[in-house]
């Protein structure tokens, strides 16, 4: 068994998630799948739960609040960690995803410490003593 932390990221920019991905598993820490497709990523993510999911906000077809609402709304995935990664840096989107029980909101473009730190942030607060995961 893997102790690496899975994480889907979905987000309609290809060349984004393949800089994501790299940055993720270049630290070792990381098993990571991405989607460009919002309703492909909900329905891998409903048959697979992982660890942590990264969103973008802004995509065509279903936005990265209704994924974050529909994986929240869930009764088998609402557990799952969600940071919102986005290039979105206005006060009432952040509001939003934060009031729809987003756990991270990282700017675009982000480094790779800075996801790195977030997702491990994320991660050791949802295995604290007393935390359901």
């Amino acid at each position: 068994m893997s102790d690496l932390i899975k994480v889907v990221f979905v987000d309609d920019d290809k060349l984004v998630c393949q800089v994501v991905q790299k940055f993720l598993v270049s630290t070792g820490k990381y098993d990571v799948v991405t989607f460009t497709d919002s309703k492909k990523g909900l329905s891998y993510i409903k048959n697979t739960v992982p660890d942590v999911v990264l969103l973008d906000i802004h995509m065509p077809g279903m936005s990265g609040v209704e994924l974050l609402q529909k994986i929240k709304d869930d009764p088998f995935t609402c557990h799952i960690p969600i940071a919102m990664l986005t290039g979105d840096d206005h006060e009432d989107m952040k509001d939003n995803a934060m009031s729809s029980y987003a756990e991270a909101y990282i700017l675009k473009p982000a480094t790779q410490e800075s996801l790195d730190n977030a997702i491990s942030a994320i991660v050791k607060n949802m295995r604290r003593p007393g935390k359901i995961l």
